[in-house]
């Protein structure tokens, strides 16, 4: 039973340790922070701002509707509302 036990806590503990020990590589180096960074924010603004959002909105909701044009146009004024408010 314990060595089972050691064995279920060494599989937990593996991974985490190996995270641990790239997190130290990279961690130390102001560079590589500075770099994952703004890489990092520049993805995120990139496909997650608002207006990729609303697009992405927008289209779903035109193809729920049917492609209708109109519903299109009510989407994007009602979407650009909330955002707004």
């Amino acid at each position: 039973m314990k060595l089972s036990r050691l064995a279920g806590v060494a599989a937990l503990l593996t991974p985490l340790l190996a995270f641990a020990n790239e997190a130290n590589l990279v961690l130390p180096k102001l560079d590589s922070q500075l770099f994952m960074g703004v890489n990092g924010r520049a993805y995120v603004e990139k496909n997650y701002g608002w207006d990729v959002i609303i697009s992405k909105y927008e289209r779903m909701f035109t193809r729920l509707r049917g492609g209708s044009g109109s519903a299109a146009a009510t989407t994007t004024a009602h979407s650009r509302r909330a955002i707004a408010s």
